[in-house]
């Protein structure tokens, strides 16, 4: 109960809000999370991995689709990952000097992360 109180006294700060208000939303938020369930039970629709509100209508959600198919259509007609004979970084197409050897990147990497465990992340050096 006492990190309720403080993020009641957090939030009021925050918002301006009077305490009977905040009480009122504190207690009603166990309900609506049943409430916000059956709604999405009902629907057949989940909003569980959105952090953002979005709007869950039959035209947001055809927009969307057609969109993935864009994006879906792209990709088949242009190869994100296109053969070169030289090492290029994709963000920038900047090409690497011949000196740069991506071939043991796995080895590096495993040493790496060998020396992060079991250290805190401000002790970790390579």
């Amino acid at each position: 109960m006492p990190f309720l109180v403080e993020v009641s006294q957090k939030i009021e700060e925050f918002c301006l809000v009077s305490e009977s208000t905040m009480t009122k939303r504190i207690l009603t938020m166990p309900f609506l999370v049943e409430v916000s369930q059956k709604i999405e039970e009902f629907c057949n629709l989940l909003f569980a991995s959105s952090k953002q509100h979005v709007v869950a209508r039959n035209s947001r959600i055809s927009r969307d689709e057609a969109c993935l198919q864009k994006l879906v259509d792209w990709f088949s007609s242009n190869d994100p990952f296109p053969k070169y004979e030289h090492l290029l970084f994709i963000a920038s197409s900047i090409v690497a000097h011949e000196s740069i050897n991506c071939h043991i990147a796995y080895e590096i990497g495993v040493y790496c992360l060998s020396k992060t465990v079991g250290n805190n992340f401000d002790d970790v050096i390579f």
